[in-house]
């Protein structure tokens, strides 16, 4: 009967063994089924299993992540690899569609008993689940989202000694971006595996975050140990990214790849791929070919293939799968590319080389290679500018791809002189100079009014521009031709408003602008001419007023383009910025007028011995340098202190509490042609006075050196003028008695060469002590170190006295101590009756009975005596135990 249950149970372990061993691989992958707002998903569960194990899963259960279930997803089908580069192994399809209930983050997820049996990194993988997982984002405001297609097979076959590379060839049908990272294989419920660990090697195990390549440099082996021979599972989550219309990516999903790799002993090299072409870019509608060599340096038979993007759409590449050959083989990848394949990201193409071992117990070697291609939009054709009053139009062909969204356009003032190369660059890069100013949807509005936004574009300046198409994805066509284009010069265009004087009310400032040499006289304007000139305070315009006209002049050849405004009411040039504008009169009708420009305006903010100077101004030139003077009261001169390209500037390392005087003067042009150059306009004088609102530095190192015997601490420390140059003018030394009490100033001194201080106190020197830096200002420092130190009591009794009356030891009392707050001293007799007590630390028994007042005789006494001695940290208690003889003979 005992035989015959050992029997059952071996063959019931037998076939739950057989049972369990099955899963090598797998992953789940989701495709958003169109008309179903974005809810619906056709789901296809992958995995890779041991043709010769028993177990065989028609079904299989999935969560869907949603609150509801499928006990049994059905397989589509199944395929017996049982090749010499998949070896027992089979591919089972599962397919079905589940709607979700709304937007959201979903995770679908699969759990299968169990793995294959001897995974090396797995403890006991045939008692552990298979368990996949893959999350999606469902939001039609994003778009629909289909998550990463794993194009290569993810078992392959490695070898000792030798570098190993693979690549999942993750394809995203949306064009979203990828990103990979190892995460540990997961077993039951989806928790990570107990003492999973990776792969391991003389070198590295890594993945590329970007690529997705995974690299194992060298493998090992040794007869008496080999490492890492036999079977590794490892996991990649392959997540998704979107960017959306501010440019932020935004997360999508991801995909958990379940990979196995098999490392054997091997007997060839593996082959290797040569590539006439690398990364690329093609313009839709061109043709690429990518060359292809692969070579064996064994002489095997090799086989090439290839996989990726361009393979997956309408209008496939193609390529001669399979093709074989012996020692090497040549194959051409081509791809009529259309407007349907451009998007934002690359299509990536891998090619495998796979050789063919003819040695027995083959191993067959592959060799990997991901190349990326890059169709981009062909460029608007055919852009020009036309000129309309203060309104330039730049206009063009429409786009020839009709999957365009509209169009970017680009301005910039003045020619660029490079060449925006196309077609691996897209778009106007920034480094040119060209600003985004308009986006126009639709494919057949191609022409925009750029009036600068209703300011009106400036007279005097050449405004150029590039235009772009773009897509659904946020990807952008080549940039189009430069076109540029200014406005006709048939007004006024000013090129000063300079502070002459600055003064509260009897500022003056000087105006000048170049005259109108494209006026129409003969047809229009027959003159008299003048000029009208309008002043406002700020720089908004908003106020203009008439301060002054210009005599009337029969022709435009009169050189009355300058004044000088200082005309009533008072210009207060100190405290605010004034802008002007100049008006062309022809016969008392108005032809044009100029853009509102205005003079620079100064401002001054006070900081630790600086003074910040930034300043404001609104004109329709270019400014392009600024030069800032400050007066110089010594040699009663302004200097040119330095430069800025940017509105502002800082004067540092200034004396306190001393007033400085500046102005700055603009340097710039008009891009057109025929404008005075440079344009150089002053702003308003202003003085300004450095304060000091930042605490020095703390000194960084103090020492503090005790003497216990003279009662002294002796404290230096280091001066921060030498290394931080706060400005220094002294310092405040505090202290505390312990670690534990408030601190309080007990000394300043004067002067930031003078880094030492001596504390004496003959009750204790133990505390702590804090030095801050003080400036000129009276700011101190914060953050002061805290350092302490204790003291070295000493308390000791003697261990005889003689109470006689002759004045030479009689009374019972400590040898000279230091550092004791006080103690509790009992003495008792030999019988231990108490005879004195006190908290006294001289103690000064007289040898008398502390209630009788009797002498006490002649004879040994016992005491127990606490001390209490003052420490940095408190108050610490001792206790002294011993005798004293009382001898009055």
């Amino acid at each position: 009967m005992k035989k015959i249950i050992t029997s059952i149970l071996l063959l019931i372990v037998f076939a739950s063994s057989s049972y369990a061993t099955h899963n090598r691989a797998g992953f789940i992958t989701v495709k958003s089924i169109p008309g179903s707002y974005c809810l619906c998903d056709s789901i296809i569960i992958t995995t890779y299993t041991k043709t010769s194990s028993l177990a065989d899963r028609p079904t299989l259960p999935v969560d869907w992540g949603d609150n509801t279930s499928d006990s049994a997803v059905q397989r589509a089908y199944k395929l017996n690899l049982d090749t010499q580069l998949y070896p027992d192994v089979s591919i089972n399809v599962y397919y079905t569609t589940h709607c979700f209930p709304g937007p959201g983050t979903y995770t679908i997820t699969m759990e299968d008993p169990n793995r294959n049996q001897g995974v090396n990194n797995i403890p006991n993988s045939v008692n552990i689940p298979f368990f996949l997982s893959t999350t999606i984002t469902l939001d039609s405001a994003l778009g629909c989202y289909s998550s990463p297609v794993i194009l290569n097979q993810p078992i392959v076959v490695g070898c000792v000694g030798q570098p190993y590379i693979y690549n999942p060839n993750a394809y995203s049908p949306n064009g979203d971006s990828l990103s990979y990272s190892l995460i540990p294989c997961r077993g039951a419920s989806g928790a990570n595996i107990i003492d999973f660990t990776e792969p391991h090697g003389t070198s590295n195990f890594t993945l590329n975050p970007i690529t997705g390549d995974l690299m194992w440099d060298n493998p090992r082996y040794s007869n008496s140990n080999p490492v890492d021979l036999g079977e590794w599972n490892v996991a990649i989550l392959i997540s998704s990214w979107r960017k959306d219309q501010q440019g932020n990516y935004l997360y999508l999903g991801n995909v958990t790849l379940d990979m196995q790799i098999t490392i054997d002993t091997c007997h060839v090299i593996p082959p290797t791929i040569g590539l006439l072409a690398q990364d690329t870019c093609v313009v839709a509608g061109s043709n690429i070919r990518i060359h292809v060599v692969a070579t064996d340096p064994d002489g095997d038979v090799i086989t090439l293939t290839a996989t990726g993007g361009p393979f997956e759409v309408s209008n496939p590449a193609t390529f001669p799968q399979g093709v074989s050959g012996a020692s090497n083989v040549t194959a051409n990848l081509n791809w009529l590319t259309d407007c349907n394949n451009i998007r934002r990201l690359p299509y990536p193409v891998t090619f495998t080389a796979m050789d063919n071992d003819p040695h027995p117990n083959p191993v067959n070697l592959t060799d990997m290679t991901t190349i990326n291609i890059s169709v981009i939009s062909p460029a608007p054709k055919n852009l020009i500018d036309s000129v309309h009053g203060n309104t330039i139009y730049p206009h063009w062909n429409p786009e020839i791809c009709p999957n365009a969204l509209g169009y970017r356009i680009y301005r910039k003032q003045g020619f660029y002189s490079d060449s925006i190369q196309c077609p691996c660059t897209v778009g106007v890069p920034s480094s040119t100079g060209f600003v985004l100013i308009a986006e126009i949807t639709g494919i057949n509005d191609t022409i925009y009014a750029d009036d600068n936004n209703g300011l009106g574009l400036n007279h005097g300046v050449k405004y150029c521009y590039f235009v772009t198409a773009f897509y659904n994805d946020s990807s952008e066509s080549c940039a189009s031709n430069q076109a540029c284009a200014q406005l006709t010069k048939d007004s006024p265009i000013i090129t000063n408003v300079s502070i002459d004087t600055t003064d509260v009310t009897n500022g003056r400032i000087y105006v000048a602008w170049s005259k109108p040499t494209q006026l129409d006289t003969i047809n229009s304007y027959f003159g008299p001419y003048k000029y009208k000139i309008y002043r406002s305070n700020g720089f908004i315009g908003a106020q203009l007023r008439l301060v002054d006209s210009t005599n009337s002049s029969p022709g435009l050849s009169f050189a009355d383009t300058t004044y000088y405004d200082s005309l009533l009411p008072p210009i207060n040039t100190l405290d605010s910025a004034w802008s002007y504008r100049i008006d062309l009169y022809s016969d008392d009708t108005l032809v044009n007028s100029s853009s509102l420009s205005s003079s620079v305006y100064l401002s001054i903010a006070g900081a630790d011995h600086t003074l910040n100077l930034s300043w404001s101004e609104q004109v329709g030139w270019t400014d392009t340098l600024y030069k800032i003077y400050r007066f110089d009261t010594v040699a009663h001169a302004w200097d040119s202190i330095g430069t800025s390209v940017t509105n502002s500037y800082a004067d540092n390392n200034l004396p306190y509490h001393v007033k400085q005087t500046y102005f700055v003067q603009s340097v710039g042009y008009y891009t057109g042609n025929g404008y005075v150059y440079p344009i150089l306009n002053n702003s308003e004088i202003m003085s300004a006075i450095p304060i000091d609102n930042i605490p020095p530095c703390s000194p960084d190192s103090t020492v503090v050196n005790a003497d216990c015997i003279a009662h002294e601490d002796f404290l230096t420390w280091n001066n921060p003028n030498l290394s931080c140059s706060n400005y220094v003018a002294g310092y405040n030394i505090y202290y505390s008695p312990t670690n534990k009490d408030d601190y309080e100033l007990i000394a300043t001194i004067t002067g930031s060469a003078n880094t030492s201080y001596l504390f004496k106190d003959t009750t204790s020197i133990a505390g702590c002590f804090k030095i801050t830096s003080v400036d000129s200002a009276g700011l101190e420092s914060k953050n002061a170190i805290q350092v302490c130190v204790d003291n070295c009591p000493e308390y000791s009794l003697p261990n005889v006295f003689t109470p006689n009356g002759d004045g030479f030891n009689d009374f019972f009392h400590p040898f000279p101590y230091s550092y004791i707050k006080d103690i509790e001293i009992e003495i008792y007799d030999r019988w231990g009756v108490l005879m004195f007590k006190t908290t006294n630390p001289d103690i000064n028994w007289d040898g008398k009975n502390s209630s009788t007042k009797g002498n006490c005789s002649d004879g040994v006494y016992y005491y127990i005596c606490k001390v209490n001695s003052i420490h940095f940290d408190g108050i610490r208690t001792t206790t002294l135990k011993g005798f004293i003889e009382l001898i009055r003979k």
